[in-house]
């Protein structure tokens, strides 16, 4: 019974999607109106509050009182109790301590869709516990760690110096990590072999990560020689 009334939800959230698709991309079947902010970016538990207004009802008219809004990832039309009637064409939606999430808000007005908007859910970098970096034959060094999940991105930049963390005098020398790439959940970068201080024992990495909500940096040492790989 279970199964089939998530088939059924699933079914449905398919069909109200594809519904809302058609009205907002058929000019004929679109209601205009508007969304604001048109992408939100928020942190876990905030609250977010979104402006959903239509446009070309004469002044007798109250459209906004048909107003509703629909949750993609849950197939759900979210609760009337977070909308607020603003005025004759504008509504307001009040989400309360947000759950981490990627989803799509449809604005609609009954069945036909306004607009949409993207919304964004996620925290402050994590720290990266490790990273693994090796050299072929001295050539050049190779590095690359796991990406924790994080709705709102992440951009990395890592960084050595030669020498110990106590030796401050090494981080005016600093090499970046090229040839960045981002698989799956891995990060990969690489050391050119102009960058790559292959004489030298001991290196200081610097992991900077940031996104919207802060930036992160981490510090740690890494023996070269023991992490070179001979043919």
């Amino acid at each position: 019974q279970q199964q089939q009334q998530h088939r059924r939800r699933l079914t449905s959230q398919l069909l109200l999607t594809f519904l809302l698709l058609c009205s907002c991309i058929h000019s004929s079947y679109c209601i205009s109106g508007w969304i604001d902010p048109p992408v939100v970016k928020a942190a876990l538990g905030e609250k977010v509050t979104l402006l959903c207004g239509v446009d070309g009802f004469n002044e007798n008219e109250r459209p906004s009182s048909n107003l509703t809004f629909f949750n993609q990832t849950s197939g759900l039309t979210i609760d009337s109790r977070f909308v607020r009637i603003l005025n004759r064409t504008t509504a307001e939606l009040t989400l309360h301590k947000v759950p981490e999430q990627i989803t799509t808000i449809y604005c609609k007005y009954g069945y036909q869709g306004v607009t949409t908007v993207d919304l964004f859910v996620g925290h402050k970098p994590d720290s990266i516990p490790k990273v693994d970096c090796h050299s072929y034959n001295w050539v050049d060094l190779n590095c690359s760690f796991i990406i924790p999940e994080n709705h709102l991105a992440v951009q990395y930049e890592l960084k050595y110096s030669q020498g110990e963390i106590k030796d401050k005098s090494n981080f005016r020398q600093l090499y970046d990590c090229e040839s960045v790439t981002k698989t799956n959940n891995v990060f990969s970068c690489r050391f050119s072999e102009n960058k790559y201080r292959r004489v030298a024992k001991t290196f200081t990495f610097q992991l900077t990560a940031s996104n919207i909500l802060g930036t992160l940096e981490q510090a740690f040492e890494f023996d070269n020689f023991k992490n070179i790989i001979p043919d």
